[in-house]
């Protein structure tokens, strides 16, 4: 159904919503706790599950040593290097495997890039964590000062340090 590849490493998510990791893990971008740096075959992470059963992964992305990975709920995980999101302390703990991110709004839609975050939230608007072209600070972004009230985003890309969006104007 998707693959999302990272600078070493890659995940797939089948159309069962099974996800699977392999390529470096000395960050554990992987998602599993394991003491092996390299993981030569794909392995299967956990499923995602809510209590009811019904919470499945839509949407996976993979940065530099970092992987993420949005719900169908509008839920956020994370795991691997967790440093673009430390120094806002979102996350305070080890990112070994998928940990869901505290946010105040569900998120719809996810890009990932080498060393930063693009989320575009329920309501339409862009938030970014990590660094940028223009910044070279860790910290969240709104974007939405840009954006008309009936402007969607169409499609984002992105690069080393920059992500271009396409609207529907």
């Amino acid at each position: 159904q998707q693959i999302a590849l990272g600078t070493n490493h890659m995940l797939a998510l089948t159309n069962e919503g099974e996800l699977y990791a392999c390529g470096n893990n000395e960050y554990n971008e992987c998602g599993m706790e394991s003491n092996e740096e390299f993981i030569k075959k794909p392995k299967k992470l956990k499923k995602f599950t809510s209590n009811d059963g019904n919470e499945q992964i839509i949407q996976i992305v993979a940065g530099s040593d970092y992987s993420m990975a949005l719900t169908s709920k509008g839920d956020v995980y994370g795991w691997g290097d967790k440093e673009i999101f430390k120094k806002n302390n979102m996350i305070d703990e080890e990112w070994k495997t998928p940990t869901r991110i505290p946010l105040e709004e569900d998120i719809s839609q996810l890009f990932g890039s080498f060393s930063h975050v693009v989320a575009v939230t329920s309501k339409n608007k862009l938030i970014a964590q990590g660094k940028s072209y223009f910044d070279d600070d860790f910290v969240p972004v709104d974007l939405n000062d840009d954006l008309d009230a009936d402007e969607t985003i169409v499609s984002m890309q992105g690069n080393l340090l920059s992500t271009f969006i396409i609207t529907n104007k």
